[in-house]
């Protein structure tokens, strides 16, 4: 075993005894998986993002904040990075999982009846997006080893950003999002418009999928100026590969020569239109009203922060909660007028596949 492995062993085995967060992620097209954990204190959750801009660690945001214990920053007392293969030989599957019980599922005839819903208050004017999501639950197998399932899904999709985050208030969360929330290297401020979803790539884009990525790209040029005075730079939307799905991505850029105002942008742009809707507060409003599973974190944001001087948010998505008996996965789907239900419930259950065909490879 190698010296990261033995070190690994200790942290990972000795931090959930004390009732303290880590976090294991790997950026998109890297190779290397990086360890931030808090090795003493308490676990501290804020409802209000009371985060200095210079702060080193892992954030851990919920979709909301009235449906979670908060935004869990993990300080980074210590930070490592290591090869894949250095988690081999470690087993996870032993520690405490919190449970969640009040967590449903929602069924696909329920499921079905909100999109109608939603569709009538988008026709009334009040909404023109809202996006709506379900869970699933998979009953979990007692030779499940969480960390091994983690590096199993660094190697399936190597351009996503794959996490494995252990918090004994939020819970153990695993995912694989191919959404930069906000990103901050060499002076440039960075933005994904993601949305629309298809099968194929020679599928063609409709007029609903075009419509729903515009009016995410729309909200975060407005908000990306409103803060640093500049105008963005925006690239055509493009189609994109996101393990077996496609979807519309436009990158939105704005060069910048300070980055305090980071923490400024991340309040405005969460939760975007991307995974909440349009008018944003009113779709929240929507949501929170209506959703039989509480999202908790999922459609929230994390990843590192002030870590080798860059800023690395992802949003949430493609992921799945880990409890001692059951495994919940997530999966959403954007709300337009000309939404299909039947169309919009296939979207979900391929989303849902993102994770679910590794499950069940996994032993």
């Amino acid at each position: 075993m190698s010296y990261h492995s033995v070190k690994l062993t200790k942290i990972l085995n000795t931090l959930p005894e004390q009732g303290l967060p880590f976090a294991l992620y790997r950026l998109p097209g890297k190779g290397q998986v990086h360890l931030v954990a808090q090795l003493n204190g308490m676990e501290k959750f804020s409802k209000r993002n009371t985060l200095q801009p210079q702060a080193k660690g892992f954030l851990f945001a919920p979709f909301a904040i009235n449906q979670s214990s908060g935004t869990l920053f993990i300080p980074a007392h210590e930070h490592i990075s290591l090869h894949p293969d250095d988690l081999a030989n470690i087993n996870l599957s032993h520690i405490a999982y919190p449970d969640f019980p009040q967590i449903q599922q929602t069924s696909e005839t329920k499921f079905k009846q909100l999109i109608r819903e939603a569709k009538k208050n988008i026709e009334k004017n009040i909404y023109t997006k809202i996006v709506l999501s379900r869970c699933v639950h998979i009953n979990r197998k007692p030779t499940f080893d969480p960390l091994q399932f983690f590096r199993t899904v660094c190697t399936t999709y190597p351009h996503a950003f794959v996490s494995f985050i252990y918090s004994p208030g939020a819970g153990c969360w695993i995912g694989a999002s191919p959404e930069v929330l906000l990103q901050y290297r060499k002076n440039i401020f960075t933005t994904y418009s993601l949305a629309g979803t298809k099968t194929s790539p020679n599928i063609p884009w409709s007029a609903k999928e075009k419509e729903e990525q515009r009016i995410v790209t729309d909200y975060l040029c407005r908000v990306m100026r409103q803060v640093t005075k500049k105008k963005p730079l925006v690239t055509a939307a493009q189609t994109v590969a996101a393990g077996n799905l496609f979807h519309l991505r436009s990158i939105v850029r704005v060069h910048t020569a300070t980055y305090d105002s980071w923490l400024h942008l991340v309040r405005l742009i969460h939760p975007s239109p991307a995974v909440a809707g349009y008018p944003k507060a009113e779709a929240v409003q929507f949501i929170l009203r209506h959703e039989q599973a509480p999202r908790l974190y999922y459609g929230g944001y994390l990843g590192p922060v002030n870590l080798h001087n860059e800023i690395n948010l992802y949003v949430n998505l493609r992921c799945m909660l880990v409890g001692s008996k059951r495994l919940t996965l997530y999966a959403g789907c954007g709300i337009t007028a000309s939404s299909s239900p039947q169309a919009e419930w296939s979207e979900t259950e391929n989303k849902l596949n993102t994770l679910r065909t590794i499950l069940e490879h996994a032993t």
